[in-house]
């Protein structure tokens, strides 16, 4: 692994402009992940049209486990975006943290 990859595993994004930390400094990248559980597109960027599809499904009813498997991302990174669209709270976002 080379080191971006260790600054996304870490929970770097370019969006943010740095780790993402968690209300108690603990950067939230993938350390809570399990290896099972992080989707085929994990570190990758989220595009302006991907975050406008997710709110999309999300208005339209589906579930965040069905949104995660859209976009072979884990329920946490579904979660986290939803969070940030203040389209859910962060108690709601936490109980997807596997």
């Amino acid at each position: 692994m080379g080191w971006a990859d260790d600054m996304y595993e870490a929970g770097y994004t370019r969006e943010h402009g740095g780790l993402m930390t968690d209300n108690r400094g603990f950067a939230s990248g993938g350390y809570s992940l399990s290896i099972k559980s992080k989707g085929r597109n994990h570190g990758k960027p989220w595009t302006a049209a991907a975050r406008c599809h997710l709110a999309s499904l999300y208005a339209d009813g589906r579930s965040v486990d069905e949104i995660a498997q859209e976009f072979k991302r884990s329920r946490y990174s579904i979660a986290w975006q939803l969070f940030n669209m203040n389209k859910i709270t962060q108690r709601q976002r936490e109980r997807f943290r596997s």
